[in-house]
């Protein structure tokens, strides 16, 4: 009997089991500029994932979700995600307030992208 083209493909192992993650601030990958007191949508998505953190919640967040509200100063909004391995995946937007400069924390080199990041991390 032939095998269903699901159970092939997991058995190939042709998919990566790494956790996937995406954010997006008003529908964007940023950097995003707003003004002060705008009401901002902060969306994300993860795939693979078992437990997520974001930089607003000292708790695990949904795995995917949208929340909103009003933002009155410069931020890197950052949701990171793992996977039962332990592989985590990492994503930020910048938000910026209308006429400010990007905060120097926000332009280091140690600041995720927007791009969605995977990074495996050792046990």
């Amino acid at each position: 009997m032939a095998q269903n083209a699901d159970s092939f493909l997991e058995s190939e192992r042709i998919f990566d089991d790494s956790p996937v993650l995406d954010i997006k601030v008003n529908g964007s990958d940023g950097p995003v500029e707003v003004t002060t007191g705008s009401r901002v949508v902060i969306s994300w998505i993860s795939e693979g994932a078992t437990r997520c953190r974001a930089v607003w919640s000292k708790n695990d967040i949904p795995l995917s979700g949208t929340i909103a509200g009003k933002i009155s100063k410069s931020v890197v909004i950052k949701v990171s995600c793992v996977n039962a391995e332990g592989e985590r995946a990492d994503d930020a937007v910048v938000v910026r307030m209308s006429g400010t400069n990007i905060p120097e924390a926000v332009v280091s080199p140690q600041t995720p992208s927007s791009q969605p990041v995977r990074k495996s991390i050792p046990p």
